[in-house]
């Protein structure tokens, strides 16, 4: 009996992970036309968002890297030497985070495409997960490690 009760709330909340963020949906629903799917557009903005998530990646990590470079590394101060502990942990944090977040992003969005399987609305399913994926990591990066918030 337990079992049964929760069938109910797993499927309403793998439906609800099933669907793309409105922002997600946004970019991407420019790439329909006439009720049609532009493959090519909505492949287009999928990479130019994996894009910026790179690249903001490795505007951040250059960032901390070249404040890393500034802390001594020979000084027995100990708020010098806790600094530069910090510093390089919140590197090592950003690289290993990053590596982690693209296996993540890649695994949930075969799994939404799987729902889909063998079907022609597999690949768009993929395509806007990955987008949304890639938009989510894009704004934590900027939220957590941009100087300007």
């Amino acid at each position: 009996m337990k079992n049964q009760t929760l069938y109910p709330l797993a499927a309403c909340m793998l439906l609800a992970l099933s669907f793309p963020t409105l922002e997600a949906s946004e970019h991407s629903d420019e790439c329909y036309r006439e009720g049609v799917l532009d493959r090519k557009c909505l492949s287009t903005i999928q990479k130019n968002s994996l894009v910026a998530v790179e690249d903001a990646y490795r505007r951040i990590s250059a960032r901390l890297k070249e404040s890393l470079r500034h802390v001594p590394t020979d000084s027995t101060d100990p708020e010098t030497r806790a600094e530069r502990e910090w510093e390089q942990r919140r590197l090592d944090y950003l690289a290993q985070s990053q590596e982690l977040w693209r296996g993540y992003r890649d695994s949930v969005c075969e799994g939404r495409a799987l729902e889909f399987q063998g079907g022609s609305l597999a690949w768009p399913r993929r395509m806007h997960c990955l987008v949304e994926m890639n938009l989510m990591r894009l704004r934590h990066l900027k939220e957590n490690y941009e100087e300007d918030g």
